[in-house]
């Protein structure tokens, strides 16, 4: 890898500065929120609490690592239970409570889907 990422990823900059109401955020939510209200982009992808809870407050449908990872195991292009070990060695924070949600989940839908393969 060169660095550089891929083609499908569109960098944008903000044409104006976050507003002073989110100055208690770090500077990537602010500027996160700050563009994805700019944009008005369908979603916005932040994981810290504080963020969450400021752009969900400025009517911005707020979505997480971990549903991203559920979505991508729901459409069978990941193994939830190992990307999510290999997420915990990482400095991503997160709840063990949360983490299992997530795993219980899955193993729903991998029960469903083997009993739907068992049906003639």
């Amino acid at each position: 890898m060169d660095g550089r990422p891929p083609g499908w990823i569109k960098i944008h900059q903000g044409a104006t500065p976050p507003d002073a109401s989110l100055s208690r955020l770090g500077t990537g939510e602010r500027e996160a929120i700050a563009l994805a209200e700019e944009l008005r982009a369908d979603a916005i992808l932040i994981d810290e609490r504080d963020g969450r809870r400021l752009a969900e407050r400025r009517h911005l449908t707020v979505i997480g690592t971990l549903q991203i990872l559920d979505s991508a195991a729901d459409l069978a292009l990941i193994d939830l239970p190992s990307i999510l070990a290999q997420l915990q060695t990482t400095t991503f924070r997160v709840s063990s409570r949360l983490v299992k949600i997530f795993l219980d989940r899955d193993a729903e839908r991998k029960k469903r889907a083997a009993a739907a393969k068992e049906i003639p």
